[in-house]
């Protein structure tokens, strides 16, 4: 009796233990996400300093923006997080959130700047007047 007792007792306790394990992982998920879903600049910040490990000074360097623009980033970055990650939206809302934001940044990466010359500026600009 005392054995079957105590093996009830135990089930309860891993039970209590799983769940709370499911709901980290959720949580963990859930900032995943978030973290995909940061714009370009924020997430490249966050990505070196927490992800790759790269030492802040160097980071900063590489950004090349202001120390106050820097920290500007970051912890806006780490606030939008929080806050996304503390909402109501559900966690399917962020993977699509997350899956467009990485998109784009893919996309951003990929596309090669292309300068303008004299004839297509002015020939652009005879478009904007005609309208």
């Amino acid at each position: 009796m005392a054995f079957q007792k105590q093996q009830k007792e135990f089930k309860e306790e891993l039970i209590v233990a799983m769940q709370k394990v499911a709901e980290q992982r959720e949580m963990i998920h859930r900032i995943w996400l978030c973290f995909q879903g940061l714009p370009k600049e924020e997430y490249d910040i966050l990505h070196a300093l927490y992800v790759e490990n790269m030492p802040y000074k160097a980071v900063e360097k590489s950004s090349k923006v202001s120390h106050r623009t820097f920290e500007k980033n970051r912890s806006s970055a780490i606030k939008r997080i929080q806050d996304v990650c503390n909402s109501e939206l559900p966690t399917s809302r962020l993977f699509c959130y997350a899956e467009e934001e990485e998109r784009q940044r893919e996309e951003r990466e990929t596309q090669p700047y292309e300068q303008m010359n004299l004839s297509e500026f002015l020939d652009g600009e005879e478009d904007t007047i005609k309208k």
